[in-house]
């Protein structure tokens, strides 16, 4: 099966199929509320570029843990911007209204949209490296320039303030600390098994790449 149909099918399946179904089952709101939806489309659009530029690996992930955390992490997703519906509905909406300002909905869509645009970046800039996958490929070379001259892991950087602008554009409080300390950790702990293999890889290289950088969030971690 061609690379490019294989991924349509994934973005058909994963977000048109399983993700749409569970926004309408649990959160119609997402659809007929017009800044929801705005956000939705957003989501759609980075969820197919992202889709469609990522390569294939050609060898199998090393750890199957990892391909089982990949999967789950997909399959709650959703469930966590349905908690977000749900907690703006019943809580925000009534107890905090200063917080429930379509202002607050800009802001996220924005912050959502740099987050994926530095996701698709970095997964362009990492080329055929990008997978997303743990694997060390043939002829691994060690991508350090371009927006991975300042940030080790750009693409989950990307994805984590896709998370903080997702939360806050269905104007969430509890939720964006619940969605974005998960993530963290799921990245984090992701960060931490790459780094091993590529140290076991570059060497001093990477050890020296790693003084010279941050890992996760620019000047923080």
């Amino acid at each position: 099966m061609k690379p490019v149909l294989r991924k349509l099918i994934f973005f058909v399946v994963w977000y048109l199929g399983y993700y749409t179904l569970c926004f309408l089952l649990f959160a119609p709101e997402l659809f007929t509320i017009s800044i929801y939806l705005v956000l939705m489309v957003s989501y759609y659009i980075v969820s197919f570029v992202d889709t469609m530029i990522r390569p294939f690996a050609e060898k199998a992930e090393l750890s199957p843990k990892y391909s089982l955390i990949l999967l789950m992490v997909f399959l709650v997703n959703p469930f966590l911007i349905v908690l977000t519906v749900y907690e703006n509905i019943n809580v925000i909406s009534k107890y905090v209204e200063v917080w429930d300002h379509i202002l607050i909905s800009y802001i996220g869509i924005i912050t959502f949209l740099v987050g994926g645009f530095i996701t698709i970046v970095s997964r362009v800039q990492l080329g055929m490296y990008g997978s997303g996958r743990l694997v060390i490929e043939e002829n691994h070379k060690l991508v350090s320039t371009g927006i991975y001259r300042y940030l080790r892991h750009p693409m989950y950087f990307g994805g984590l303030l896709g998370v903080i602008g997702m939360a806050l554009g269905i104007r969430s409080i509890i939720m964006l600390f619940v969605s974005g300390i998960f993530y963290f950790v799921i990245f984090r702990n992701r960060i931490r098994e790459e780094e091993r293999l590529l140290i076991e890889e570059f060497g001093e290289s990477y050890n020296t790449y790693m003084k010279q950088t941050n890992s996760l969030i620019p000047r923080v971690y």
